[in-house]
């Protein structure tokens, strides 16, 4: 846990002094982005969800070199290799034909770091139930840190815990 909070705020840090003077936000122009990221966050994380949209749920992630996923025990830093690794895994989630499969968002935090970057973390529960009616929550929080390559917000950092699943 503490690896990823390093991570997290070491990506800050590389953000905010990335940033230039004249990428200082309104406080108008700060509101639309931090809507806009939220909305890319949530969305993100709902294409995890049956049907199961692998597309949309990769459409924000940069395919740059500097792209880094972390979850839990495992670091990713190819767009390739991350896209396979989530085709696989949403297929397995699909063949599995749970009675239910959602996320409960608790809570989601923005922080507009500049015109053209931003962090989003929210705090989420994995609640499903399993053909034999297993009813299981697994709390976890993802924070995704954003940069806009022209008009497009793009994911570079994408870092996931997860904590232990419990059956109701």
């Amino acid at each position: 846990m503490e690896i990823i909070k390093s991570l997290a705020l070491l990506s800050l840090f590389l953000l905010i002094s990335c940033s230039s003077d004249n990428d200082v936000v309104s406080v108008q122009n700060n509101e639309k982005i931090s809507s806009q990221l939220e909305n890319i966050a949530l969305e993100n994380l709902k294409s995890w969800e049956p049907p199961f949209y692998e597309n949309n749920f990769l459409n924000h992630f940069t395919q740059s070199d500097d792209l880094l996923i972390v979850i839990d025990d495992f670091t990713i830093k190819n767009y390739d290799k991350w896209k396979e690794i989530v085709i696989e895994s949403m297929n397995e989630d699909r063949n599995q034909q749970f009675k239910m499969y959602k996320h409960i968002i608790n809570e989601v935090n923005v922080a507009v770091l500049s015109a053209s970057s931003g962090v989003v973390t929210t705090s989420y529960t994995w609640d499903y139930i399993t053909n034999e009616n297993l009813h299981f929550n697994v709390k976890a929080n993802a924070t995704l840190v954003f940069r806009k390559n022209n008009e497009h917000w793009e994911i570079v950092h994408f870092i996931v815990s997860h904590q232990k699943e419990k059956q109701i």
